[in-house]
């Protein structure tokens, strides 16, 4: 079989479309470490399983089926894994299609979601592609655990657990061609197929097939979920009985929701995306993917506590849960697709309280997890890049329990005065879980947030000049000035990288990415030359791959304790590739970041970035990107997560140079000369007016 992969040239200068963005084709066994894709519509998600047709995991709020599959294909009561087939993925925004062979049978399927309802629908396809007649059995096995719940969202996930006793009450329904599932209350699935079966054995539907050289015979499978039966049955009935119409809503909602994405005054988004042209395919491909990364993440769910919502992760952790981190990582792509949106997010966060949590649930409201160093500065950052995007400065006077936004924000701003808690004059952020979760000596004092603290301030004092109290402006001013000294005390003079201090004054020499990334985020312009130059040669041999990052230098001391990928030595969290790349225009080396990116944006074959990638050649790259790493345990990675946005903020404000101020208009630092001459932003959208951003400049569109 060859895979027929189209590139992105032919949809450079407009909105692609499900067609336009499918994955390179992904060969893999059963055994591999291979990140199997989902399906999403606005009220949730599952993902296929590692076979030719199995599904597993419903996510659809308020039903659960984690740790549940269903729909396992058998070829003459063999499963394809069993005798060692390889099934190749493509994914598409509407659809996953999977190939494999068994002898001479190609089988060939496409699973989708349904469009507007829990659950899935598949079409099979078998063809006999040897030169003599075949007969065999197609089994196509069922399962239908499930659960109904709202306060279990409040958490990584509520699932089905292997051990937990949970009756799988079942009957097959044969005026159906179906099964009705109904394991707990509240809680029903339809399951079945068209044809209908010749035979049923259990759970199993068996189909007796006989094939000509070259024929080919169709099945379609339909899983409906409802909280009872009449309505499960009846959606089921329905659905069956024009499916064709279905499978075209599916497309087509997934197609209106990419176009409306670089559409000014859409029906769908708050705002828009500018529109890349390039004739660099890699590049373009790179801001299309990412940007699909976060429009999956999106939920429209009824039974939300606040309304639309961008969930972190998919499909298979804390699927309902909005973390600050890394939101605010992409905060100004969600600024100028759904600024609305992520006002509300802010919105919500301040009102919850973030002292305590690091992401809200949006089915029950609640702040769920553990506490993040990382809040207080996040939650400063989104509004500043709301702002600035936004020019909405009359938000800062709206109250939340009775003081306005710009009070709460002032509050989390200083909030590192509360936790210095040895007198030294700096945060301690706190131990492994409340900073990376993975790097047992990156702990209390560390560069990075006390970093984003004085960027902080800095940014509410610009804040508080708009409302013209400028006396509170010079005070934050005064007190990140004082922070910033003592930050810089933490720098390993001469070796390019930040140490942690401990609460008894001494200091781990730790080599992670993080301090790189978060520095330059915050204080790249209050850097001597001197430590910009060591920190880049430090980044260059420590973290830098060809094509990716190390999150952890192998040679840390800690890099034999840990295998996750997204902070230990093993690879690195999706975003950080790119905040590497605004930090690296940060201090002058432009030309190296852009021929860096060319090669990570390889990555974007594989479809979204995922939760984190493997460096090279740790696992092999796939067409010249890093390998996306495993959901299962210890590497525990997501398909997909909301800090993809994070690639096309840096293309806008690092590539083309755009320089979006809080008050002083939209500047521009200039674009990339590496850029083909007719790469161009159409419709940045700046305060009001919409622009266009070329190696020339930026002009006014309206």
């Amino acid at each position: 079989m060859t895979s027929d992969v189209q590139t992105t040239a032919s949809i450079a200068g407009y909105a692609p479309d499900c067609d336009s963005l499918e994955t390179s084709e992904m060969w893999h066994y059963w055994r591999d470490h291979f990140n199997h894709p989902p399906l999403f519509n606005d009220l949730g998600t599952f993902r296929v399983a590692p076979d030719p047709m199995a599904i597993a995991n419903f996510m659809f709020p308020p039903f659960t089926g984690k740790g549940e599959g269903t729909a396992k294909l058998y070829i003459d009561r063999k499963h394809p894994a069993a005798v060692d087939v390889q099934v190749g993925y493509t994914w598409y925004p509407d659809r996953v299609r999977r190939r494999a062979r068994i002898d001479d049978l190609e089988i060939e399927t496409v699973t989708r979601a349904l469009p507007s309802a829990p659950g899935a629908m598949i079409h099979l396809c078998i063809t006999n592609a040897g030169s003599s007649s075949r007969t065999f059995e197609a089994a196509v096995k069922l399962a239908g655990r499930l659960k109904h719940t709202i306060e279990g969202w409040a958490s990584i996930g509520p699932g089905i657990d292997i051990l937990e006793e949970q009756s799988e009450s079942w009957s097959y329904r044969e005026s159906l061609g179906a099964i009705l599932f109904a394991p707990a209350e509240k809680a029903v699935q339809v399951q079945g197929t068209c044809p209908f079966p010749d035979r049923v054995d259990g759970k199993a539907f068996l189909f007796d097939v006989t094939l000509g050289p070259g024929e080919s015979w169709h099945l379609d499978f339909v899983a409906v979920i409802a909280e009872t039966a009449e309505k499960a049955v009846c959606d089921y009935s329905a659905l069956m009985n024009d499916l064709e119409t279905a499978q075209q809503e599916s497309r087509f909602r997934w197609d209106e929701k990419i176009s409306a994405t670089f559409e000014p005054g859409n029906s769908i988004f708050s705002g828009h995306l500018p529109t890349l042209t390039t004739e660099n395919d890699d590049l373009l491909r790179l801001y299309h993917m990412t940007t699909l990364g976060c429009l999956v993440l999106r939920r429209d769910n009824p039974i939300s506590s606040y309304g639309p919502a961008f969930v972190t992760l998919s499909p298979n952790y804390w699927t309902t849960a909005s973390f600050l981190w890394d939101m605010m990582i992409a905060a100004p792509f969600y600024a100028l697709l759904d600024p609305v949106l992520l006002r509300n997010h802010i919105e919500v966060w301040l009102d919850a309280g973030i002292l305590g949590c690091h992401a809200t649930d949006y089915v029950t409201g609640k702040p769920i997890g553990n506490w993040y160093a990382v809040n207080s500065s996040a939650i400063v950052r989104l509004s500043h890049d709301y702002l600035r995007y936004s020019g909405d400065f009359g938000w800062l006077s709206k109250p939340i329990k009775g003081r306005p936004v710009v009070d709460h924000l002032e509050e989390h701003a200083r909030m590192w005065h509360d936790y210095d808690l040895h007198g030294h004059g700096l945060a301690d952020c706190g131990g492994v879980l409340n900073l990376l979760e993975c790097v047992s000596t990156y702990t209390h004092e560390v560069a990075a947030f006390n970093s984003m603290w004085v960027a902080a301030q800095r940014q509410v004092a610009a804040m508080r000049r708009l409302l013209g109290e400028t006396t509170a402006a010079e005070a934050l001013e005064k007190e990140a000035s004082g922070l910033l000294e003592r930050v810089m005390k933490l720098y390993a003079d001469g070796k390019g990288y930040w140490r942690c201090r401990q609460p008894d004054g001494s200091l781990n020499d730790v080599h992670h990415i993080y301090d790189f990334v978060a520095v330059l985020e915050s204080i790249a312009p209050d850097l001597p030359r001197n430590v910009c130059k060591e920190m880049y040669e430090n980044f260059r041999v420590n973290h830098q791959t060809e094509n990716w990052t190390g999150s952890l230098a192998a040679w840390d001391d800690d890099a034999h304790r840990g295998l996750r990928v997204d902070h230990q030595w093993t690879g690195s969290f999706a975003s950080i590739s790119a905040q590497a790349i605004n930090g690296l225009y940060r201090i002058g080396r432009g030309r190296e970041a852009f021929d860096w990116l060319c090669n990570v944006a390889r990555v974007s074959h594989q479809g979204p970035i995922g939760q984190a990638h493997w460096v090279s050649p740790l696992v092999p790259a796939h067409m010249g990107g890093a390998w996306k790493s495993s959901y299962i345990e210890p590497f525990i990675t997501d398909w997909t997560v909301a800090a993809n946005g994070a690639y096309p903020a840096m293309i806008i404000e690092s590539v083309f140079g755009v320089n979006a101020t809080l008050a002083d208009g939209l500047k521009w630092n200039g674009a990339t000369e590496a850029l083909d001459p007719g790469a161009r932003l159409d419709n940045l959208h700046y305060q009001g007016r919409e622009y266009a951003v070329d190696k020339s400049g930026i002009t006014p569109l309206s």
